[in-house]
């Protein structure tokens, strides 16, 4: 046997085991003397027929007396300085000391983060438990060609994950677009591994992050309905892997068994095996209802966990706090805004959304968000003439991406009217705006603001909207190869001619398009659909 065979042993080991191949460094490095298989099940907590499995694909290189076996000598050092390269797994993390090293750069990079917002539940962990989560990803698993998604981070666990894991890609998604801009400017000065990305969990999980990550790491909403739906999209972002990890913070008050009763039962709903729980493992600033700590629950999926997953139940109240709250009430201030919209038809509407009064456009089509989202990403949504949002409360940040992804003539929106200045000429997202729609009316109502657009022509005479507009067409595409059939379209009616390759090298030197290119569109946050307008117009200007 060759040096490559083993290599090829040692890979298609790592691939079996994934986050686990640590546990089988460990076993290879440990048959440098005779050892029986009994013994190494004792030594090493591993099953009879997983230590099985690595002994038949490394037996050409053992060598057996009886029930006994061990390394051959002449394959001894080869195997031991392959198995042994990179950090082994421990036990567990240590104890985090107040001097530790890591700690004045994390206490630094969290100086400027944003104000918690109630709305959301947010509660910050302290500086050593964001490096504790890092310390015991690191020491537990083998992460060598893993990848790692933080499901919600406001507590910056990705931060601690990218100092202790340099080499590990990390991504973050979330629905607050001041976290996200701040973890990109924080990224990008200490050339962190992290990307980011935008969605609210109760319409969607962005579709390039299915079915993708070795380990999710998730702190969610402590209500039974937000810690299931957090789960359920962890669950649904996992790799199809047999040792792929769900890490989960959760606590109860001392006082209230129940509570937590609910939640595993929610997480026995979901098929999810408990590896461990370990109790006081998150310390918080504030939290005191719950004693400030909760535990880390290391959770396994099952065969029957995806399937489980996928019934997403229609619920908006998520938080224990806020106008998202499970004890929030529902409001309906949308009587008066077809005055907006008088020669809308009703066969030729489409509505969207919840709290419309059953009297406004009566026979008109009514879609649930979630299903409109959902239609938006497949290709499936309708095509109509007239398209009402009704985003009011908890989805105003979705208007953006709504307005892009629309395949609608006339547009009517119903947001808070906070969401005024998004839209205001001069803003950073407005030319991602006008390139496909006229602002017709803003009125406001109450606390509300009903805006209306009508879709224009697609602008042919100035190329970086020309390209932002056929980004917008087509944002079911993966950006890089809209922003690429873009790009060539333009040139061919300036009648000149651009290949795919120079296309593809041209997005490459951006730093969207080269970090982002099989992202799509409306998953991006809106600092970088600021910063991918700035980066069109220079790239367009490279090339004519």
């Amino acid at each position: 046997m060759t040096a490559p065979d083993i290599k090829n042993i040692y890979q298609e080991l790592q691939q079996l085991w994934g986050l686990d191949f640590s546990r089988v460094r460990r076993l290879v490095t440990s048959l440098g003397e005779w050892q029986t298989q009994d013994g190494l099940v004792d030594k090493h907590a591993l099953s009879h027929r997983g230590i099985g499995q690595v002994l038949s694909l490394i037996e050409p290189w053992l060598e057996r007396k009886g029930e006994r076996l061990r390394l051959a000598p002449a394959h001894r050092d080869d195997l031991q300085q392959l198995f042994s390269s990179g950090s082994l797994a421990a036990d567990f993390p240590p104890d985090i000391s107040p001097d530790h090293p890591a700690l004045a750069s994390l206490h630094t990079a969290l100086a400027e983060r944003p104000r918690p917002d109630r709305h959301l539940d947010h509660v910050a962990a302290t500086p050593a438990t964001l490096l504790k989560r890092a310390l015991f990803v690191a020491t537990t698993y083998d992460i060598g060609d893993a990848q790692i998604l933080c499901l919600g981070d406001h507590d910056l666990t990705c931060f601690a994950l990218a100092a202790t894991c340099p080499e590990t890609p990390i991504c973050v998604v979330d629905v607050d677009e001041r976290l996200l801009a701040f973890i990109g400017k924080i990224a990008r000065e200490r050339d962190w591994n992290i990307k980011t990305y935008f969605a609210d969990f109760r319409l969607e999980l962005p579709s390039s992050l299915a079915t993708r990550f070795d380990l999710v790491f998730t702190d969610p909403p402590y209500s039974p309905a937000g810690v299931k739906l957090f789960l359920q999209r962890g669950i649904c972002a996992l790799a199809d892997h047999p040792f792929a990890r769900i890490l989960l913070a959760y606590g109860f008050g001392e006082q209230h068994p129940g509570l937590g009763y609910k939640v595993q039962s929610a997480l026995h709903e979901l098929r999810l095996v408990f590896e461990a729980v370990l109790p006081q493992f998150n310390h918080y600033h504030g939290a005191r209802a719950i004693g400030a700590q909760s535990a880390l629950y290391v959770l396994r999926p099952t065969r029957r966990s995806r399937p489980a997953a996928e019934r997403i139940a229609a619920t908006a109240n998520i938080y224990t706090h806020g106008r998202s709250s499970e004890e929030a009430e529902e409001k309906s201030p949308l009587h008066g805004v077809t005055g907006i919209a008088q020669d809308w038809q009703e066969g030729e509407t489409i509505i969207v959304g919840e709290a419309w009064p059953k009297h406004i456009w009566p026979k008109a089509k009514r879609v649930d968000l979630a299903s409109y989202v959902a239609a938006c990403h497949s290709g499936d949504q309708p095509r109509t003439i007239n398209l009402a949002l009704q985003l009011h409360p908890h989805f105003a940040t979705y208007l953006i991406r709504l307005l892009l992804s629309a395949q609608a003539e006339s547009i009517l929106a119903v947001v808070h009217h906070k969401q005024v200045k998004l839209f205001d000429e001069g803003a950073p997202l407005h030319p991602l705006i006008a390139c496909k729609y006229r602002l017709v009316d803003k009125t406001p109502q109450q606390q509300l603001l009903c805006i209306l657009w009508q879709k224009i022509p697609t602008p042919r005479d100035h190329g970086p909207a020309f390209l932002l507009r056929h980004l917008a067409d087509h944002a079911k595409a993966r950006l890089g190869n809209a922003w690429r059939e873009g790009l060539i379209s333009w040139h061919k009616s300036q009648g000149a001619m651009l290949s795919k390759n120079q296309a593809r090298e041209l997005i490459g030197q951006s730093a969207i398009g080269s970090a982002h290119g099989q992202s799509y569109l409306t998953e991006l946050p809106q600092h970088l659909l600021s910063e991918l307008i700035e980066q069109i117009e220079p790239g367009l200007k490279e090339i004519l």
